[in-house]
């Protein structure tokens, strides 16, 4: 089945946006399904990171360029809310047909500590993973055919107690 290319970037509620001068959740890159290969129209995401540590709470949101994939290693903070981590992805596709998406995760604390992994598309949260003081693993998500281009978000993330050091990180592949 052929689809009319949406994009390069979507809303909610408009498919075929420019990319935008500034970075935004509300404007995010549309994807040919698991097509990494084009350089005509390169695979785009929306990075997301939060980090919380001895020099306060840095939050950054850029747009990206290649398969999702982050890491916010050995993190420290002296005070009594501890450090924390918020790592994520989320982009748009189309697809004909289904596709599998792969994703791998990894969280810990040296100490106690609260630590997470999802996956969700379309507004549906498709795999959860929890645990303390470590988590980790991978699992394989099926992507249904749409037309119409589907939100996907992938987020790994840690909270830690005081003093303790902690970890994130994520990658997603198409096998």
């Amino acid at each position: 089945m052929e689809i009319r290319r949406a994009g390069p970037f979507a809303t909610i509620s408009d498919s075929f946006v420019d990319e935008p001068s500034f970075v935004s959740s509300s404007y995010l890159p549309v994807n040919c399904a698991a097509d990494s290969s084009s350089t005509f129209w390169p695979w785009k995401r929306l990075e997301y990171r939060q980090i919380r540590d001895d020099s306060g709470t840095t939050t950054t949101r850029t747009y990206e360029t290649g398969l999702p994939s982050d890491s916010a290693l050995n993190i420290q903070r002296d005070t009594t809310s501890g450090p924390r981590i918020s790592i994520s992805s989320q982009w748009k596709y189309q697809a004909s047909q289904s596709f599998d998406l792969s994703f791998t995760y990894s969280a810990s604390s040296d100490d106690t500590g609260s630590c997470s992994a999802s996956v969700i598309v379309d507004g549906v949260q498709v795999f959860f993973d929890s645990g303390d003081p470590s988590i980790g693993g991978s699992t394989t998500v099926t992507l249904a055919a749409s037309v119409v281009p589907v939100s996907v978000s992938v987020t790994a993330g840690v909270t830690g107690s005081q003093d303790s050091t902690i970890s994130a990180s994520y990658g997603v592949t198409f096998p």
